[in-house]
């Protein structure tokens, strides 16, 4: 299991004018984006699927989420797959590249 850090956080933007501000991300959404980019060439059964990964992270009212070792792998093939990151995502993409292993256990 894989714990990520989905808490927004800003990112430093220069503008069209030189100057630089800080904007919003959000790192639900951008994980989302990732899982269902068209780059990824989905088919119908593997949209679905991401979908559901994607409405799992959605979801998720907590700081963090915990994600088996399969979801998290599917994320990382997404972010390896799709074009276009750039310094604004540097943050994004370590969160989920270096997310924490915990170990879960079944309550009884």
């Amino acid at each position: 299991m894989r714990r990520i850090d989905v808490t927004n956080y800003s990112v430093r933007v220069r503008g069209q004018d030189g100057n630089y501000t800080e904007l919003p991300y959000d790192m639900k959404d951008s994980m989302v984006e990732a899982l269902l980019a068209r780059d990824l060439q989905l088919s119908g059964t593997a949209l679905l699927e991401s979908d559901e990964l994607a409405r799992k992270i959605m979801s998720c009212t907590d700081g963090s989420i915990i994600l088996e070792e399969a979801e998290w792998l599917k994320l990382v093939h997404a972010l390896n797959t799709i074009k276009g990151l750039g310094r604004p995502d540097v943050d994004f993409v370590h969160r989920i590249f270096e997310a924490e292993k915990v170990e879960v256990e079944e309550k009884k």
